[in-house]
C-alpha cells in the first residue's frame, strides 16, 4: 500500500487537511449507560423472508445485504466471496462473480457497490482491481489502478471517492476519481498519533463509506468518530466519548500502545452506521482481553437529536451462535427497515425470540433448521412512540 511517485505527478489538485483528534465539543456525543433493554424496543413489526437454498448456495454467517431495485443482494465476503441475488420474496435469481484466475474471475473481493442507475455491480479487490458485472452476473470489464492501493470506495453520479492507506506513515488518503479510477483530487488526513504507531497502523483502516444526510461519511478505527466529506474537504461530523472507566479514552490511545491497552481496557471499534428518514444508527464492537466484549448500538432520533443506547454483553463463544442481538444487522432496506440476517442453525429460535413482532408467522410452520436462511425486515417505531416510554 505504498504510493508511488507517479501518483503525485498525475494528481491535479492537492487539498490537504490536517486531521485532529481534538473535539470542539459541539459534535461530541457521550455514552454513559444503556437506555434501552433490547433491540426489539425499537421495532414495530418484522417481515420475515425465507431465502431459497440449494446445493450451489453457500452463504456465511455475516454477509453484507443490499436491497436495490427489486432484489436482495447478499455479499458473502468470508466464505464464497461472491454475490447472491434473490427476489424480495426470497427466490434465488443468480450469482455475481467468481473466485479464480480466468477471464472475469478475481482472487478476492473487498467491497461491492450495487448501482441502481445502471445495470452494474462494481466489485473492488484488495489488489485495487475494479470489476464490473451486469446484475444478471455477466462480466463486463476489469479496471486496474496500479499506482495506489484502494481499500474502499463509494459512487456519487460519475464520481468515485476512494480510500487508500500509506503504510509507511499514519496517513490516510481520500481520493476523488472518475469511473475509470483516474484520480483528480486528494484529501490527506494526518491521523492522531499513538504511543506505538507500528501497532496502531493495522487497526487504522477506515470503515466503508456511507451516506448521512446525503453527504459521504466514513470512520476510522479505533477512534469512535464519523467524518464527513463536504465540498472536497474532510471535517468531523460526530465524535463519541465513552465515559465508563473500562473504555479506552482519547488520552489512553495517545499514550499507551494498542496491544498493551487491549489487555486492560475496552477499545471501541465503530463497525458500521446506517440511516433512514427518522434515525441514525451507529454500531460499535467493544472489547479487551480481560474486560470481555459487548455490542453497542447508538440511535439518534433525527427530529430531536436525542440519542438512545443499547449495550449488549456477549461472550466470545456466543458470537458464533444465534442470539437476537445487534450484530445481526447487515444493512438498511430501501424503505427504512433494518435488515437482519438469520442463518442456520436454529432459525426457530430466532422466530421464538421475536414471535410477537413477526407479521407472517405462517412462514415458520415448516422449517428446515439445517438449511433455512432468513432476512428479517425490521420496521421501526416512529420516534414519537419511543418518546412515550
Amino acid at each position: 500500500m505504498i504510493f508511488r511517485k507517479q501518483l503525485y505527478i498525475v494528481l491535479g489538485t492537492f487539498i490537504i487537511l490536517f486531521y485532529s483528534c481534538r473535539s470542539t465539543g459541539k459534535n461530541e456525543v457521550v455514552f454513559e449507560t444503556a437506555t434501552m433493554n433490547e433491540l426489539t424496543d425499537l421495532i414495530d413489526h418484522i417481515q420475515a423472508v425465507r431465502l431459497e437454498h440449494g446445493d450451489s448456495i453457500f452463504i456465511g454467517r455475516n454477509p453484507f445485504i443490499f436491497q436495490r431495485d427489486s432484489s436482495f443482494y447478499l455479499f458473502d465476503k468470508s466464505a464464497q466471496k461472491k454475490i447472491y441475488r434473490f427476489t424480495l420474496d426470497g427466490r434465488f435469481m443468480n450469482t455475481i462473480g467468481k473466485v479464480g484466475t480466468g477471464p472475469g474471475e478475481y482472487p478476492d473481493i473487498n467491497q461491492v457497490i450495487i448501482d441502481e442507475k445502471e445495470d452494474d455491480v462494481l466489485m473492488l479487490s484488495y489488489s485495487s482491481y475494479l470489476y464490473r458485472y451486469a446484475k444478471n452476473g455477466q462480466f463486463k470489464e476489469r479496471i486496474n489502478k496500479t499506482d495506489i492501493q484502494i481499500q474502499s470506495f463509494i459512487r456519487i453520479d460519475s464520481v468515485l471517492w476512494l480510500h487508500a492507506l500509506n503504510v509507511n506513515s499514519d496517513t490516510i488518503y481520500i481520493l476523488k476519481s472518475n469511473l475509470r479510477l483516474e484520480v483528480s483530487d486528494t484529501l490527506k488526513l494526518v491521523q492522531p498519533g499513538t504511543k506505538d504507531s507500528a501497532v496502531h497502523r493495522p487497526y487504522s483502516l477506515p470503515l466503508y463509506f456511507r451516506f448521512i444526510d446525503h453527504k459521504v461519511c466514513f470512520a476510522v478505527s479505533p477512534y469512535p468518530q464519523i467524518n464527513e466529506i463536504d465540498e472536497n474537504r474532510v471535517q468531523e461530523k460526530i465524535r463519541f466519548r465513552f465515559v465508563p472507566e473500562e473504555y479506552a479514552s482519547k488520552r489512553d490511545l495517545e499514550t499507551i500502545g494498542l496491544r498493551e491497552l487491549f489487555d486492560f481496557k475496552k477499545l471501541q471499534f465503530l463497525v458500521d452506521f446506517y440511516e433512514n428518514e427518522d434515525y441514525l444508527f451507529v454500531y460499535f464492537q467493544c472489547g479487551g482481553h480481560k474486560t470481555g466484549g459487548n455490542l453497542i448500538l447508538a440511535v439518534q432520533e433525527k427530529s430531536t437529536g436525542k440519542w438512545r443506547w443499547l449495550d449488549e454483553k456477549v461472550s466470545v463463544p456466543d458470537f458464533n451462535q444465534y442470539h437476537w442481538y445487534t450484530g445481526r444487522i447487515c444493512g438498511m432496506g430501501k424503505d427504512g427497515g433494518l435488515m437482519c440476517y438469520i442463518p442456520t442453525p436454529q432459525p426457530l429460535e430466532a422466530y421464538k425470540a421475536v414471535k410477537q413482532l413477526i407479521v407472517n408467522p405462517e412462514l415458520f410452520s415448516s422449517v428446515d433448521e439445517e438449511m433455512d436462511m432468513y432476512i428479517f425486515m425490521c420496521y421501526l417505531k416512529p420516534p414519537y412512540l419511543l418518546g412515550q416510554k
